[in-house]
């Protein structure tokens, strides 16, 4: 997979299935999460595991953001990413 196309990928998973402000039907926000996109790019393309890209989403979530999470979307998320990664 293009950098460009795993690029697009992430972030539409991160605008649309993320989240965690609500903003997804915003038009005027669809960059929100785009200073995230490339190190989770990075990450995947390095081969990192779905707890090390639970962690980071985890801590932009409740360390950067300020805003509460058990984990869950997280989790799946990661999950997902993961799996588009490998996609061809």
């Amino acid at each position: 997979m293009s950098d460009r196309v795993l690029y697009e990928k992430v972030r539409t998973v991160l605008l649309h299935e993320w989240d965690p402000i609500g903003i997804k039907d915003l038009t005027e926000a669809d960059d929100e999460y785009d200073a995230y996109v490339q190190p989770i790019c990075e990450m995947l393309r390095a081969g990192k595991r779905v707890e090390d890209l639970c962690y980071y989403l985890h801590w932009l979530v409740t360390e950067y953001m300020l805003l509460d999470s058990d984990g869950s979307t997280e989790r799946k998320i990661a999950e997902k990413l993961i799996h588009l990664s490998k996609l061809q």
